[in-house]
């Protein structure tokens, strides 16, 4: 009876030595290795919707939450990082209300076998956006000698974005001519998202005008409005 007790105790420990670590190492095997696949730009909305749509992927036998924390500053610790958990069988989310040109940091995450791992740290830049812009109806000034008549044609920056107007004023066109567009530039005061531009135009000639404005991220155009004499 003892010899069998002593066997007994001896295969325990062998098992102790040689199987455990064997199943803690298969435990460790199995934890999951957050990965950032990839980033790409969410369709626009508005200047106050930037977005980013964040793919992950998460390797794991036993995955329960998986997710990432991003913020502006590189602490995912910091009062500013904001957490989003996602589901196991969820991969793909979508950041809104990302300021325009603005670098954030990622971190992602993973729950497996009660252990919470994150990857390493990625970063992108927010979109910035060229100005939304308004076509005002423009108004009479004056005739010329030459059969010209002055004309104002206003724009309306209505957002600009973060980054700051450079040029701003009008593209306009003959409405049965050819292609070929004029460019003039306009004057923006600094207490003012209205601009006006002084157009030469031919009398009895309808035209299709449009404004525009410039910033560091491009150029955006308002819709063209007809400008016919008899009209204003």
């Amino acid at each position: 009876m003892r010899k069998l007790l002593k066997h007994s105790l001896l295969f325990a420990l062998i098992f102790s030595l040689t199987i455990l670590p064997s199943i803690e190492a298969n435990a460790d095997s199995q934890q999951p290795t957050p990965t950032i696949l990839q980033f790409s730009h969410a369709p626009y909305t508005s200047f106050s919707s930037v977005g980013e749509i964040v793919t992950i992927q998460n390797i794991a036998a036993h995955l329960t939450l998986n997710g990432f924390v991003y913020s502006k500053t590189e602490d995912p610790t910091s009062t500013s990082a904001i957490t989003v958990t996602l589901s196991p069988t969820e991969f793909t989310y979508t950041i809104v209300g990302l300021e325009p040109g603005t670098t954030y940091y990622v971190w992602p995450f993973a729950t497996s076998l009660g252990k919470t791992i994150y990857g390493a740290q990625l970063q992108f830049t927010s979109r910035m956006f060229p100005p939304l812009v308004d076509t005002l109806q423009s108004s009479y000034a004056s005739p010329n000698s030459d059969g010209t008549y002055d004309i104002y044609s206003y724009g309306k920056v209505t957002e600009q974005n973060v980054s700051a107007i450079t040029s701003c004023g009008v593209e306009w066109r003959e409405e049965n001519g050819s292609e070929n567009t004029s460019i003039k530039e306009g004057e923006m005061t600094q207490s003012s998202t209205t601009f006006a531009t002084l157009l030469h135009l031919k009398q009895g000639t309808t035209y299709l005008v449009r404004a525009y404005a410039t910033n560091s991220a491009g150029t955006g155009y308002g819709e063209y409005i007809r400008i016919l004499f008899a009209e204003i």
